[in-house]
């Protein structure tokens, strides 16, 4: 979740705890819960329309690659030196 763990969650409440004031906790406590209902109710279409993209990209595959074509090693791959770290000297006889 965002990568923040449960010590971080309740590092924040406690923090909210001391900047509020008691007799605001209910209220506050409620806005909460309707910014949450509210968040879930708008982001459920876009969730369920990555999920049926994410879906039918499995069902269909990997595209073929074309024939007699291979990609280039990439720097952080084994192999994969960038094109300047290559020695590009002519040879002499």
């Amino acid at each position: 979740m965002f990568g923040i763990g449960w010590p971080d969650l309740i590092f924040i409440l406690l923090l909210i705890m001391l900047v509020v004031k008691p007799s605001e906790w209910p209220s506050l406590a409620t806005k909460a819960g309707r910014f949450i209902r509210l968040a879930r109710t708008r982001l459920a279409p876009i969730l369920l329309e990555v999920k049926d993209i994410s879906r039918s990209i499995m069902e269909e595959g990997r595209p073929s690659e074309p024939d007699g074509w291979t990609p280039l090693p990439q720097p952080y791959q084994k192999g994969g030196e960038f094109p300047m770290a290559q020695d590009v000297r002519p040879e002499t006889k």
